[in-house]
């Protein structure tokens, strides 16, 4: 059987359809020669916006960071947002903590008898008068805490009655200014020098009977310790009167330098003073 066979005929193909071939069959463009084309000067104004918005974001951070600082310095201690007193804890124990507190200044009144709970609420008032305008300039005090409370009880004479002080800390943007003089004569000021507290917190709407409790535990707790006082305490609340629930109470009862350094201390003093008039 004869097999029949056709010649192929190579069709030539124009040059010019040759190149659009090749051209369409080219691998793509690199990133860089993409970057080197057309598209450079759109990457370039990405980028500008970019760095803009980079720089944007590094001053609204330095600007929060600074007024954050600023803030934290003017109102280191809040509660509540009101102002007290910025302390430092020195060692914290299971069921009370010793703190150091700097120097501060308290607008006072003191009064005698046998009733904590009706001396407080005396002069309490007398106090809240005061911060409402009771002055001589007439301005209302922004309100601070703790409302302190100092006690001193009797200790050998059983016909003496305690001693209460009852206590306003100073807001401290008075502090480079005179204070306002109280119209009631029974008002005072205090000034209080750095000072060592142990102090026992805790919390609900105490009488009188549990403030002294809570007092007694802690000087309990405190018994073995050198420097702390026997003598007095303070009783301090954070929260307004009217204010019923997750209220904050506590007990400060000083704690100062042990008695040797204290006699080393007068020695040296008296030593001087004996120099001054010879």
């Amino acid at each position: 059987m004869a097999i029949n066979s056709r010649r192929r005929r190579r069709t030539a193909i124009p040059a010019s359809v040759s190149r659009s071939l090749s051209l369409s069959h080219s691998p793509p463009r690199s990133r860089r020669e993409v970057s080197t084309g057309r598209m450079r000067p759109e990457t370039n104004i990405f980028a500008a916006r970019r760095t803009e918005n980079s720089k944007k974001m590094g001053i609204w951070i330095i600007l929060s960071t600074f007024l954050a600082v600023q803030i934290g310095q003017c109102l280191s201690c809040e509660h509540r947002g009101v102002e007290c007193i910025d302390y430092e804890v020195i060692s914290r124990h299971p069921e009370y903590e010793e703190r150091q507190y700097p120097s501060t200044v308290w607008i006072s009144a003191k009064e005698s008898g046998p009733s904590l709970s009706r001396a407080q609420i005396n002069l309490y008032k007398k106090l809240f008068r005061y911060i409402q305008g009771d002055n001589l300039r007439g301005e209302f005090i922004n309100s601070t805490t703790p409302t302190r409370t100092k006690v001193v009880p009797c200790q050998e004479d059983s016909m003496c009655e305690p001693t209460y002080t009852m206590s306003l800390l100073v807001p401290k943007d008075l502090y480079d200014d005179k204070f306002p003089i109280p119209t009631d004569v029974d008002l005072f000021f205090e000034r209080e020098p750095p000072k060592k507290y142990v102090v026992r917190s805790f919390g609900g709407r105490p009488s009188e009977s549990q403030w002294v409790a809570e007092a007694q535990k802690l000087a309990d707790l405190t018994l073995k310790e050198a420097g702390v006082a026997r003598d007095h305490y303070y009783l301090n609340w954070y929260d307004p009167p009217l204010q019923l629930f997750n209220r904050l109470n506590e007990v400060w009862i000083p704690k100062t330098m042990k008695k040797k350094y204290n006699d080393q201390k007068k020695f040296i003093k008296d030593k001087n003073d004996l120099n001054e008039v010879c």
